[in-house]
């Protein structure tokens, strides 16, 4: 048995020894003080109460030795990607084009449209209800003005939740409480 490679660490800044124990590929979370952390750390599981083990185990903290994380990786990207439970918009802001490429599908024939303000207002409701009733949904690709929007309701309702957002996007640092970078 070993930990999970997508186990993070989050130090709590309120309560000294105490962390947050993060699973980014199941979506777990545990609190934890800090000598639990330190027996996971060193491998010593199995010093670990029986039940907590188990409760590990079920979440994904803990894994068998033979598990693949990274084809479960995989295996939960594309069942998320095909999967009719998941919610994926392609939003066209404009119509408007600039280039002249040969290959266009509308050839000569440009239309310089917008998307209305109404339009829009009624897309970010239709977003709201969704991410209501589905409290885990997927949003990769938003166009700077819906991510803005995302960000400031998440915003609004981060008081009294713990929101995890995994993203290469560096400009949603500065809307979040707490970073983990892995980039190194």
């Amino acid at each position: 048995m070993k930990t999970s490679k997508y186990n993070i660490f989050i130090k709590s800044d309120k309560n000294v020894g105490e962390y947050l124990l993060a699973n980014s590929l199941t979506g777990a979370v545990f609190k934890l003080s800090g000598n639990e952390k330190v027996t996971l750390d060193e491998g010593k599981i199995y010093e670990l109460p029986e039940e907590r083990i188990e409760e590990y185990c079920s979440k994904g903290i803990l894994i068998n030795d033979d598990v693949d994380e990274k084809s479960r990786l995989v295996y939960f990207h594309n069942r998320d990607k095909y999967s009719s439970d998941t919610l994926s918009l392609t939003i066209l802001l404009t119509r408007y084009c600039n280039f002249e490429c040969t290959y266009c599908y509308e050839g000569g024939q440009k239309i310089n449209q917008s998307l209305t303000d109404d339009m829009r207002e009624r897309i970010y409701r239709f977003i709201q209800t969704m991410l209501n009733l589905h409290k885990d949904i997927p949003t990769s690709a938003m166009d700077y003005e819906s991510a803005r929007r995302f960000m400031a309701y998440l915003d609004s309702i981060k008081k009294d939740k713990i929101i995890i957002i995994v993203t290469h996007d560096q400009e949603i640092k500065y809307s979040c409480d707490k970073i983990i970078d892995f980039s190194a």
